[in-house]
Formats: C-alpha cells, sequence, structure tokens
C-alpha cells in the first residue's frame, strides 16, 4: 500500500466491508486505457462514492449511473457529468 492511501486511512476510515475491486485487467481490452495506480488502489478499498458529499468518487464497475448507460468500463466513459436527476 502507498504511503499517501495510509494517510488517507489514517484519518478516513475505509468502509468495514472491502469492496468487490473491478477487474481491471479488463480495463486496456474493454476501453483501451489503463486507470492510475494510486486511483486504483483508492477504489480497491473504499469503492466509489462521495466523501463529506464533496468529493465524489466514480468506481468502473458500479455504472450505469443513467439509463441507456452500458455497464461496467464502457460505462465509465458515456457517463455525463454533472449527474442529473
Amino acid at each position: 500500500m502507498n504511503e499517501t492511501l495510509q494517510r488517507l486511512i489514517d484519518v478516513l476510515p475505509p468502509p468495514l466491508a472491502r469492496p468487490e475491486p473491478p477487474p481491471w485487467d479488463r480495463a486496456v481490452e474493454e476501453i483501451g486505457f489503463q486507470f492510475p495506480s494510486d486511483y486504483r488502489a483508492f477504489v480497491d478499498r473504499y469503492g466509489g462514492g462521495a466523501i463529506n458529499e464533496e468529493l465524489h468518487v466514480s468506481c468502473p464497475t458500479e455504472f450505469p449511473y443513467e439509463p441507456g448507460v452500458s455497464p461496467g468500463f464502457a460505462g465509465y466513459l458515456e457517463v455525463r457529468y454533472p449527474y442529473s436527476s
């Protein structure tokens, strides 16, 4: 675990139930690139969601957030920000 993630864990404990990590090894095949290692480490430990309703972190495999958005990594590229209701 990198030092920055450990410092975050020290001040913001992760969920008790560890989230299911995305299948990162499929990212390059499905969308043509790999996500940065620090982002992958964060999502593997915390999952997606919001911190204090101010910082929103998306998890590629938690899509679709909108009707018609593909599941998985492809949906991550299709979703439009900001989220609409």
